[in-house]
């Protein structure tokens, strides 16, 4: 073999080998320090502050039943029902009796 392609061959080979062996290294945690505990306390109670005054509210007008309510903040319930499938359902064809 010329010289050429035994270096290409031993560079295909250490290159891949090399990565690993770095990349095993690298991911390798080491242990955790030791450090200070946190100790939580409880917070001293703020100073209570003058309410500002609210407008008084007014009532929305709620939609009867069969009316769209518009922005609900109820999500719409869809119950799953069994849907038959047969084998015409999935290609282009008509339909027929399979």
């Amino acid at each position: 073999m010329s010289r050429f392609v035994q270096v290409a061959l031993a560079l295909a080979l250490a290159l891949p080998l090399a990565a690993y062996v770095l990349g095993t290294v690298m991911a390798a945690d080491p242990a955790p320090a030791d450090h200070q505990p946190i100790i939580l306390e409880q917070a001293a109670e703020p100073t209570p502050s003058p309410e500002p005054s609210k407008p008084p509210r007014t009532k929305k007008p709620k939609p009867s039943p069969g009316q769209d309510g518009g922005d609900d903040d109820e999500p719409e319930v869809v119950e799953p029902r069994y849907v038959e499938q047969d084998d015409d359902d999935w290609d282009d064809d008509d339909d027929d009796d399979d």
